[in-house]
């Protein structure tokens, strides 16, 4: 990734319960920026055939072709450093990133006239996987598994992970339906913990949306929930630019308070 990508939008994922400051990185890639140029670059000089050489060609497509523009919001890359895929270097000019595309907003009154239609394919041509059928079958479903107003606001895949999985990242999913929806899953066992965190944050992150890697098997046991404050939930794209540091507090004093969050990290 070039250094001037870091003039872009960009997040960092870190464990809140080690010391460790290291966090795994994620930036934003817009058509004909200069990191998109850097990967369509890396990519013409990669393998044909590799996760780099997809990636480049992808990030081509997605600036020429409007009907590919209209069915993604936008574009991130992962990269996981805290701890890489085996046989990667720790540094993102080691790895292929993982791709998740945003997905165009779906509200539940558009989702009664036709169903939301994931980009599947460009997905599968971005991290270089051919043959994926089963996958595709797969993740199918694990959607009709679903609320019928639940949509996918995050569609992503990892190429540099040994198993071939694509994480699905749902939202518009009612607290009492959760249950259902992760027995559905296959991931029984995955109900209280989850019941139990959204309870903990119920009064400083009401809304959340449900995240899981599904392979050609299903959906696998690792779930994720990822709480939001409601400030940053609404029909604006990245609303949550509008919330502050005041907005956090009581967020981070609870996550200390539970010993989920190392009182340095909190602070």
């Amino acid at each position: 990734m070039p250094d001037a990508g870091l003039g872009r939008p960009l997040g960092c994922e870190f464990r809140l319960g080690e010391e460790n400051p290291a966090a795994d990185l994620f930036v934003v890639v817009r058509p004909g920026s200069l990191p998109a140029r850097h990967y369509v670059r890396r990519g013409q000089a990669a393998p044909p055939g590799s996760p780099a050489a997809a990636l480049g060609r992808f990030l081509v497509r997605l600036g020429t072709e409007s009907a590919l523009r209209g069915s993604v919001a936008g574009t991130m890359l992962e990269y996981d450093l805290v701890a890489p895929p085996a046989g990667a270097q720790a540094e993102p000019a080691g790895q292929d990133p993982g791709v998740f595309l945003k997905l165009p907003l779906a509200p539940a009154a558009a989702l009664r006239d036709r169903p939301q239609r994931l980009p599947l394919a460009a997905l599968m041509d971005a991290v270089g996987w051919t043959d994926a059928g089963d996958l595709r079958r797969a993740v199918a479903r694990a959607l009709a598994a679903l609320p019928p107003q639940a949509w996918v606001a995050h569609v992503g895949a990892l190429p540099g992970r040994t198993q071939r999985a694509v994480r699905l990242v749902v939202q518009e999913i009612g607290r009492g339906e959760l249950a259902g929806v992760l027995e559905r899953w296959g991931r029984r066992e995955a109900i209280g913990p989850a019941a139990g965190v959204l309870s903990c944050f119920a009064g400083v992150l009401p809304l959340f949306r449900l995240a899981a890697d599904v392979t050609a098997t299903g959906v696998l046991p690792r779930t994720g929930v990822e709480l939001y404050h409601a400030g940053s939930w609404s029909d604006i794209p990245d609303g949550w630019w509008r919330t502050g540091r005041a907005d956090w507090a009581p967020v981070t004093e609870l996550l200390a308070r539970r010993g989920w969050c190392l009182p340095a990290k909190a602070q």
